[in-house]
């Protein structure tokens, strides 16, 4: 290996070549993105090619929501490894700090090879760290901060290609949000690279390709922002005759001001849409659930006590609703005090009853909310009244079981067991016929808190650690007809899991970058999942990707 050290830097002078626009100097030495919201940007020094090479440099991460990342061996912009390094909100704020290795290819998502937490790492906003990395044929070695990462194997792009610095922006922020974490206001990559250097026998290697286009093959379900420019997803479900209903809220301004909630229709399993239908405003918030053939309900739920329950039907296929009616109440015990509760999807099982789940959380902090004082966040611990649970219905959604603990019983409770941050939003599917996972979103934790249940939701296991971390997800978790799992939601970037073996083991693919998720997902045909998901604030419309699953993991279906 050549052992003269050569500096890369995207404001040389040198020749690059920009998936966005050229890449800009903010301070001396420091390089970044232009100021522009952008999916996927990449910085491609088209000097030399090299196989083999030794690269360091450093990067810091400006706001949530981003990526700093490394490429190499790369031809265009769906063929190169990728070292990077993932920042999302509950990540940072958990003080977990991850780098994965991945490979972007014709789908134009990021195949992750592996990922881990490195340990004895801040996760803080505004810290540089420094990355060293030696590819050698196949092996791909990387340390972070002097850290050793897994050694990977993979031989898919074993030519020679261009390196460069890759970086998105999930969020796009125009002002500084104290609660969100972002140390100053700023609009494009956020994150920023220095100190870039690379050492290795150059080679030859066919010109880099710019006719290539990055990311994914998303679109847009709602083109037309004349309901509002804000959009977010309220509910994705199938009828029996093939017919696809997607719900949407639009506002004027995120999460707040003016609101319609809308709804469109698929007739090709979400490959085209119609125009919006207006919903009656007793809509939002409520859960759609397809009973047979154009019968459709809509459940909701007062989130605030005495939690009331009440049903809208429609038999029409949502172009006509009836009246709300009244079919009971979510009843906890009086003394645990709750402030607030919510509920989430039907997930129905194959017995015919149907389950959905939610969390309560309790009077006072929570792990949801906090304060923040000289730059600290502090937030509640742990309630009694805060946990998650899922409730039964035997006849169809008509009356509900009191709720269920999904964090199950301690088996000695003589035995003390520290309560778990799983008053969160839960996601679950079945797996087998009433044997059930279900999956919460973390606060602290590094992944995702894993849970089954044996007897179709009645009893529960005690919360574990599982395979990932993920957020954003609740809706958004389906299982195929041929016994498939899909979750996708937020970390790294918008990523999706699959499952091939009921759970036991799960393939990551980085599909998209916005940040917001809060997605939804169906099976719309065979082994074909539709995912619907939030977009970011630049362009927050709502965007979809058709996920085939096929036996070597997921597939774009409309490539």
């Amino acid at each position: 290996m050549n052992d003269n050290w050569h500096s890369l830097s995207p404001v040389s002078g040198e020749p690059w070549t920009f998936t966005t626009g050229p890449w800009i100097e903010e301070e001396p030495g420091v390089v970044t993105s232009p100021p522009q919201p952008a999916d996927d940007s990449l910085a491609i020094s088209t000097a030399a090619a090299y196989r083999d090479f030794e690269a360091e440099f450093d990067f810091r991460w400006e706001i949530q929501g981003s990526d700093s990342g490394f490429v190499f061996r790369g031809r265009h912009a769906r063929h190169y490894y990728l070292v990077h390094f993932p920042c999302t909100g509950q990540q940072f704020r958990g003080a977990h700090f991850w780098a994965a290795i991945s490979k972007v290819d014709a789908s134009g998502w990021a195949r992750v090879l592996r990922t881990e937490v490195v340990p004895g790492i801040p996760s803080e906003i505004g810290l540089w760290h420094t990355a060293r990395l030696r590819v050698q044929g196949p092996e791909i070695r990387l340390w972070v901060d002097g850290r050793a990462f897994p050694v990977v194997t993979d031989d898919t792009y074993d030519e020679p290609g261009y390196v460069g610095l890759e970086t998105y922006n999930g969020r796009d922020p125009d002002e500084v949000k104290e609660y969100f974490g972002d140390a100053r206001a700023r609009v494009g990559s956020g994150n920023s690279f220095r100190n870039v250097r690379i050492r290795g026998e150059t080679a030859a290697a066919p010109p880099w390709d710019s006719s290539v286009a990055p990311g994914p093959g998303w679109r847009h379900p709602l083109p037309d922002t004349t309901h509002g420019a804000y959009q977010y997803v309220g509910g994705l479900v199938r009828l029996d005759s093939g017919e696809v209903l997607l719900k949407l809220a639009a506002l004027d301004a995120h999460t707040t001001g003016t609101r319609t909630t809308l709804l469109l229709r698929s007739h090709d399993a979400g490959r085209t849409w119609s125009e919006p239908e207006v919903l009656p405003d007793t809509l939002h918030g409520a859960t759609l659930h397809p009973v047979d053939g154009d019968h459709v309900v809509a459940y909701l739920m007062q989130h605030d006590p005495p939690f009331d329950l009440s049903m809208v039907e429609s038999t029409d296929a949502g172009r006509t609703w009836s009246e709300p009616s009244g079919i009971g109440r979510v009843t906890f015990d009086a003394d645990l005090d709750i402030e607030h509760a919510y509920l989430s999807k039907v997930v129905p099982l194959r017995d015919g009853t149907l389950l959905r789940f939610g969390y309560s959380v309790a009077v006072g902090p929570s792990m949801h909310g906090g304060v923040t004082r000289d730059g600290w966040r502090y937030v509640g611990a742990p309630a009694p009244g805060s946990f998650s649970f899922c409730v039964r219905s035997t006849d169809g959604g008509r009356s509900w079981s009191p709720p269920i603990r999904v964090d199950g019983p301690n088996p000695r409770p003589g035995m003390l067991m520290n309560a778990r941050e799983t008053a969160s939003e839960t996601s679950a599917c079945e797996v087998a016929p009433n044997r059930i996972v279900a999956l919460i979103r973390p606060e602290s934790s590094p992944w995702m808190w894993e849970m089954w249940s044996h007897d179709g939701g009645r009893t529960w296991s005690p919360a574990t650690r599982g395979h990932f971390p993920m957020y954003a997800c609740t809706d958004a978790m389906t299982a195929t007809a041929n016994g498939a799992m899909v979750i996708a939601g937020r970390h790294p970037g918008i990523g999706a899991q699959l499952s091939l073996d009921g759970g036991m083991s799960w393939q990551a693919t980085r599909i998209d970058t916005p940040f917001y998720a809060n997605g939804a997902t169906v099976e719309v045909e065979p082994d074909v999942v539709l995912y619907v998901y939030d977009g970011k604030y630049s362009d927050a419309r709502v965007r979809a990707q058709r996920l085939r699953v096929t036996p070597e993991g997921l597939e774009p279906a409309d490539a």
